[in-house]
């Protein structure tokens, strides 16, 4: 219901940005929230990027900095610093809903069905 609630405002600020001013609520911190989770991903990834061993990815943000030593000479440039944060905060936001909706789910089969045991 929060996520759906979230999504509403989320609408009603891109149709009607100047009406989302008079609406209180937490929305007003969402915009602050998202630049300080933000930095903390670009600290992170600067870190890893000190101690970058192209030969042996840690993770995510060590195969992104691979693939832009890589396409530095593109023109597209897809691959850049601001996609790593944003990339990284939907993976976030996404591994996050998802355990979260599979935990809620999982607890109202048990509930509906006290008598089967795991």
């Amino acid at each position: 219901m929060c996520v759906h609630l979230f999504c509403f405002l989320l609408y009603l600020s891109n149709v009607f940005p100047f009406f989302m001013d008079f609406i209180p609520g937490l929305h007003h911190r969402v915009l602050s929230n998202n630049i300080k989770a933000s930095e903390f991903v670009l600290e992170e990834a600067k870190e890893h990027e000190a101690t970058l061993d192209p030969s042996s990815p840690r993770d995510f943000i060590d195969c992104f900095y691979i693939k832009i030593d890589q396409d530095k000479d593109n023109d597209k440039l897809e691959f850049i610093i601001e996609n790593l944060a944003i990339c990284v905060l939907d993976l976030f936001g996404a591994g996050t809903e998802t355990t979260s909706t599979t935990l809620r789910y999982v607890l109202l089969i048990l509930q509906k069905y006290p008598k089967i045991e795991v």
